[in-house]
């Protein structure tokens, strides 16, 4: 299963009809927090897995390389949610931050500057400034 993050958890009784059950996901994202996904859903799945004979619970086996993102992007994430993360690009990338109030400003920036929307992104922490841009 993957996205495994995004998941409902009262949704888990429907996984025991497996035997083996293999997820992935990352404990740092919450972006579906209004659809009731839970930053401790990794800890409450092993919970429920041991409250549900899987004996040895979860094996958790995590991963060191981003292979989407450039390398700047990549440092600049993990200096904000430590992850031990490493780019597999060897592109370097560009960063602009700015609060959520700015983005209209960020939206010009990138118009006059005139990059190409194809290799753009605004990245959000969560949704609450954005409504107005989508």
């Amino acid at each position: 299963m993957d996205e495994f993050q995004f998941i409902i958890l009262s949704k888990l009784t429907r996984l025991k009809q497996f035997k083996t059950l293999t997820v992935v996901g990352d404990p740092n994202q919450r972006i579906y927090e209004w659809r009731g996904a839970l930053e401790n859903t990794f800890s409450k799945f092993d919970k429920f897995l041991k409250e549900n004979g899987y004996i040895n619970g979860m094996e958790i086996k995590k991963l060191s390389k981003n292979f989407r993102s450039a390398k700047k992007i990549v440092s600049y994430a993990d200096s904000i949610i430590p992850a031990k993360m490493v780019a597999h690009s060897t592109e370097e990338g560009e960063i602009i931050t700015c609060s959520s109030d700015n983005i209209g400003k960020a939206i010009e920036f990138i118009k006059a500057s005139k990059l190409k929307y194809s290799e753009t992104a605004i990245l959000s922490r969560n949704n609450l400034g954005c409504s107005k841009w989508s």
